[in-house]
C-alpha cells in the first residue's frame, strides 16, 4: 500500500485482505481463515462484531467462520465460529502475518481465505481475489452532500432496527426516513456536509479557539494544551453522520 490508496490509518507494511458480505442476497456466508491472520467483522454501521483470526477464537489457528443475517432464526451447523451482525452488508478487514515473507503471507491468504454461502459449502465457487497493490482508490467518506445521500442509501437498505430509535430520529430530523424518498430542498444541498466538518476539531489536534464551546485550553510549559470539559459532545455530532462513520457509536450520551 502506498500513498495511491486512501485509507483511514492504515500503513505501507502490512498485508491487507477486506471483502464485504450481502446477506440480504447470499444469506448465511461462510468464511474460511487461514492461519496466522489478525482482524474483525463490523457491521453496515461500522459497528464491531467480532474478532478473526489471532483475537478471535480460531487464535490465530485458522477456522470457519458463519456470518448469519439480520433475525436468522435457520438451523447453525456445527464446526462453525457465530457471527451475528445486525446489518446485511458487513465489512471484513483481515491482516496478513508477513514474518516469513511478503510472498508466503500472499500464498497463505490466496489459497486459505474463502468467502461463499452457506448454501454451496458442498461445493462453493473459488473465491476471487483482485490485488490493489499500488492502485489509486479511495476509501474516505465524501465530505459533500453526496455522504448523506450515502447515508440515505444505508438507511434504505438495511434493517432500521439495527440503529437505535435515539439515532433514527437524529437522522429522520434531516430528512432521511426508511421507506420514504429523501428529497432535500436547496438550502439543505447548500449547507452541505464539507461545511460542517470543517467545523469539527481535527483528531488529535484541537485549536485553542474551538468551535465547541465544550473544549477549552489551558497553558501549559508548552503552549497551550486542549482540555475537554464535556466530551461527550462529539458523540451527538457523529450521530448527525458529520463524522466520519468508524465514529458512530450506539452508547448512549448523558
Amino acid at each position: 500500500m502506498d500513498s495511491q490508496t486512501l485509507v483511514v490509518t492504515a500503513n505501507t507494511s502490512t498485508l491487507y485482505a477486506y471483502t464485504y458480505t450481502d446477506l440480504a442476497s447470499d444469506g448465511p456466508t461462510v468464511i474460511e481463515v487461514p492461519p496466522g491472520m489478525l482482524g474483525f467483522l463490523d457491521d453496515g454501521w461500522q459497528r464491531f462484531v467480532g474478532n478473526i483470526g489471532v483475537t478471535g477464537p480460531d487464535k490465530g489457528k485458522g477456522g470457519k467462520y458463519l456470518v448469519v443475517p439480520p433475525h436468522y432464526s435457520g438451523e447453525i451447523p456445527e464446526g462453525y465460529f457465530l457471527l451475528s451482525p445486525s446489518t446485511n452488508r458487513n465489512f471484513l478487514f483481515l491482516r496478513g502475518s508477513i514474518k516469513d515473507g511478503l510472498e508466503p503471507a500472499v500464498k497463505n491468504i490466496t489459497a486459505g481465505l474463502k468467502v461463499y454461502p452457506l448454501k454451496d459449502a458442498a461445493s462453493p465457487a473459488p473465491t476471487e481475489f483482485i490485488n490493489v497493490s499500488g492502485k489509486a482508490f479511495n476509501t474516505v467518506f465524501p465530505s459533500d452532500f453526496s455522504y448523506f445521500e450515502n447515508l440515505d442509501a444505508v438507511i434504505q437498505e438495511e434493517p432500521i432496527d439495527a440503529i437505535s430509535p435515539e439515532v433514527r430520529g437524529a437522522i429522520a430530523a434531516i430528512g432521511i426516513i426508511k421507506g420514504q424518498p429523501f428529497a432535500p430542498t436547496e438550502r439543505m444541498k447548500n449547507c452541505s456536509a464539507k461545511q460542517a466538518i470543517s467545523q469539527m476539531p481535527p483528531r488529535g489536534s484541537l485549536p485553542t479557539t474551538p468551535a465547541f464551546p465544550a473544549w477549552k485550553s489551558i497553558p501549559t510549559a508548552h503552549g497551550r494544551r486542549p482540555l475537554p470539559t464535556r466530551t461527550p459532545v462529539l458523540k451527538p455530532m457523529a450521530r448527525w453522520g458529520l463524522m466520519p462513520v468508524p465514529y458512530i457509536t450506539s452508547t448512549p450520551v448523558a
